[in-house]
């Protein structure tokens, strides 16, 4: 028995998927009858119409289990297309698996789901719990009578509220009626392996078929009309559905479209589903479901979009018909100016917004944000917004990364999250690759799972022994197993990668990134040590996440402490902390993307006594300030006065810091100025006079020297006051500076701000020991054991 893939726990893995029993009594093949045999074709024809609309019930021996209609259609009607062992393209019908039953039951949870009509203890109407915090209403609107009524039992009881999800998964006494559809609609997010045949239920099982059945809920096969409610109350006269597809790439929405164009048209020629005759024949009649399509469905449609829509003659008169459902193809190409492509979508409303290859779409949370009002009418959300991506895309993923790991804040449909690193535990509907292996499945689609973990674990073994750890990396990143594999990145990088994707799961898990630092306020005020107040800072958000969150209102942020200054005997010592800044250029608030980033560090000569679990960086402050750089540097002036006021240690880089200078030397406080290496040279013991600051860093060899410098500092080991031996990059409690580490690449145009002032840090520090040194040194000439005498460090411990 399996229980490990590699170092990867199989407990750790998700197995509850839903369990099917004898599937095929939800699959059948299509009787062959002629339409001239009205008496037998229209019953039966408006029969599965209804079953596709409104689903069916299956027994199996724990009880019943509902299937929806979406399900059964992509079952039993849709067609895709597969290559065969001969490399030969075929249409096949798809496989109905535990994955499409998971997928269907959640889209439909996101789709408003509520319940059953003829349950009698359970609802999952979320109206029922306002009525039992808040009372039930003497009365209630009209349009909400027959909900109203859906929440209690016969005998006049309120039903007892059940989650959605998990009231779909089990088994049911008895088959409990119709689908009720009250809640709000939300959205949902599927990310995971790839050739998991996701597309091909999101594109067929609900673009397809909420065409085909222009989105109605209720059907009655008496008469063949449309109802808005279980009870048949009222009717509509042409329910209309209308989609959107879209995508950073049209070439993948493209694909996306052209599945459920090339389903429509088996609809007309395949005669397993139900046509009769050939076209041009006699009596030639595509099956019920097909409709006749014009337009385009090509990207950037919306003047003409695919629609079904056909012409008839009357009276010598040309007549449009068709009930006008259609297809919308949009593009989110980031490229396009002012910010167009996020607002492609803006304009219409839709049942569902399919965002295909979400991973590569850059502006995704643009995008969703665009497109909330289009999923929605008078407030309330009635569509959904479907986000599908496969692992792999590192570079361009991190918008859609913040919106799967972070579930509630974009009103995507919450899965527990097996590392616990999502918003509170929970994130979007995550695909492991044991789950896509259909030869691992039984006979009614329920995974194996010693067999899907076996083929998991060879790949992995064969990828492992490869010299080039990419291999792995690759393999990893392609078929994940666990959420946070989604992340990993192939590209080559100079900073300590793996080291700090495990960070940053320590600091994601449960927000612990937030309880570990404290937001400041700092104002000057001549009553407290140094002249500084501080206070917590409520108004202003901290740089949390990189890449930045593209929906923060200010550029502003607060300083973040993460360890307070040491005071001995009433005084921060002189050399005990040291600030590394990385300047931005521009006064111009909203001029690029570009922020200030300071850390106080403390200096490793006193990390035996005083360096703790928060790590050397004991404060950073990274921001834009609305003041411009006069504003965000009194800011940083209150923090290094709050540290000390620490001689010669303020160290920036000198390439861009042409202000800072000017800022301090106008204050009458260069003494606070870093001075530019170099200043004390090996050779003599006495300090060369100079005038210049701060720390040149070029584009070449020397960046990437530093960068090498600062990754051998990271991953270096530390024994901390409490004896804990870790290495420092365990110990960064920055979340936005590991995030920058974990996503840093030179190639890229992105302002990686906080590694900018990291990468200072070795230098500043060799720099430092040797000033130390030669201060020391000059200083103590008379007497060599004088030094001792003034070392806080070595005394602060006396009785």
């Amino acid at each position: 028995m399996i229980t490990h893939i590699l170092d990867i726990p199989v407990e750790k893995l998700t197995t509850d998927y839903v369990r099917i029993e004898n599937l095929k009594q939800y699959l059948f093949n299509v009787e062959m009858i002629n339409p001239k045999d009205q008496g037998r074709y229209i019953p039966y024809w408006r029969d599965l119409k209804q079953i596709v609309i409104e689903g069916m019930w299956g027994q199996e021996s724990s009880g019943y289990r509902f299937m929806f209609g979406d399900l059964f259609f992509y079952g039993n009607f849709c067609v895709i297309q597969r290559t065969n062992a001969a490399k030969i393209t075929e249409p096949i019908k798809p496989l109905v698996r535990d994955l499409d039953w998971e997928l269907s039951y959640g889209l439909s949870v996101a789709g408003g789901f509520s319940g059953f009509s003829e349950d009698e203890q359970f609802t999952s109407d979320s109206l029922v719990m306002d009525y039992k915090k808040n009372g039930i209403p003497d009365t209630v609107h009209e349009e909400l009578k027959i909900r109203h009524l859906m929440l209690f039992n016969s005998k006049g009881q309120l039903k007892e509220y059940i989650d959605p999800l998990a009231y779909l998964k089990k088994a049911h006494r008895k088959p409990l009626g119709k689908a009720l559809w009250y809640n709000h609609a939300c959205n949902f997010s599927i990310l995971g392996s790839r050739g998991g045949g996701k597309s091909y239920f999101a594109s067929l099982g609900k673009g397809l078929h909420a065409i085909v059945t222009d989105g109605a809920r209720y059907y009655s096969n008496l008469d063949g009309k449309y109802y808005k409610d279980p009870l048949y109350k009222e009717e509509y006269s042409q329910p209309i559905a209308e989609i959107m597809v879209g995508s950073g790439n049209s070439g993948q929405s493209s694909e996306f479209a052209n599945k459920i164009q090339f389903a429509m048209n088996q609809f007309a020629t395949n005669s397993k589903l139900g046509v009769w005759g050939k076209e041009g024949d006699d009596g030639y009649t595509p099956m019920p479901f097909f409709k006749q399509m014009t337009g385009s469905i090509g990207p950037n449609n919306k003047e003409n979009p695919w629609r079904h829509e056909y012409s008839v003659i009357n009276k010598g008169r040309e007549i449009k018909k068709g009930s006008k459902s259609k297809l919308y193809h949009v593009s989110y190409f980031e490229g396009k100016a002012q910010g167009k492509g996020s607002q492609a979508g803006a304009g219409g409303r839709v049942l569902y917004s399919f965002t295909e290859e979400s991973g590569l779409t850059g502006n995704s949370i643009e995008v969703h944000n665009s497109n909330k009002f289009v999923v929605s009418r008078d407030g309330i959300q009635f569509g959904v917004q479907i986000d599908l991506g496969t692992s792999g895309n590192i570079e361009s993923v991190q918008q859609t990364k913040k919106k799967f790991m972070n579930p509630y804040d974009y009103d995507i449909l919450p899965y527990k999250d097996p590392e616990e690193l999502g918003q509170n535990g929970h994130i979007g509907f995550f695909l492991p690759f044991y789950i896509t292996l259909n030869f691992c499945k039984d006979e009614d689609g329920n995974t194996i799972y010693e067999l899907a973990f076996a083929e998991t674990l060879k790949n992995r073994e064969k990828a492992a022994k490869s010299t080039d750890p990419s291999v792995l990396r690759d393999e990893k990143m392609n078929a994940p197993i666990l959420p946070s594999e989604m992340w990993i990145s192939s590209k080559g990088y100079y900073l300590p990668y793996d080291e700090a994707v495990l960070r940053q799961k320590v600091l994601s898990k449960n927000g612990k990134f937030m309880d570990i630092g404290t937001p400041v306020k700092l104002t000057w005020d001549t009553t407290q040590p140094y002249g500084v107040k501080v206070e917590p800072e409520t108004d202003l958000q901290p740089y949390y996440n990189f890449p930045i969150e593209s929906d923060r209102t200010t550029k502003e942020a607060p300083v973040v402490i993460y360890t307070m200054p040491e005071f001995i005997r009433g005084e921060i010592p002189q050399g005990m902390y040291f600030s590394a800044y990385d300047p931005y250029v521009s006064d111009n608030l909203e001029d690029g993307g570009s922020l200030g980033t300071t850390f106080i560090i403390l200096d490793p000569l006193y990390w035996e006594d005083y360096l703790t679990d928060e790590g050397p960086i004991v404060a950073s402050y990274t921001a834009k300030h609305a003041g411009g750089l006069d504003g965000y540097h009194e800011v940083q002036e209150k923090l290094l006065a709050l540290y000390g006021n620490q001689d010669n240690a303020h160290y920036y880089e000198k390439n861009r810091g042409r202000s800072c200078r000017d800022y301090y030397i106008k204050k009458g406080k260069a003494c606070l100025l870093g001075l530019q290496p170099g200043t004390y040279d090996s050779s003599s013991s006495i300090a060369k006079r100079i005038t210049e600051y701060g720390i040149s860093v070029s584009n070449g060899r020397q960046k990437i020297q530093m960068l090498d410098e600062a990754s051998d500092w990271l991953k270096s080991e530390v024994i901390t006051k409490n004896g804990d031996i870790k290495r420092i990059i365990e110990i960064i409690s920055c979340k936005f500076t590991v995030d920058q580490i974990v996503d840093f690449n030179m190639d890229k145009s992105s302002n990686y701000d906080a590694v900018s002032a990291l990468i200072l840090i070795p230098t500043i520090i060799k720099e430092r020991e040797f000033y130390i040194t030669e201060k020391i040194t000059n200083k103590n000439k008379s007497n060599p054991l004088k030094f001792l005498t003034n070392n806080e460090r070595l005394w602060s411990h006396r009785n």
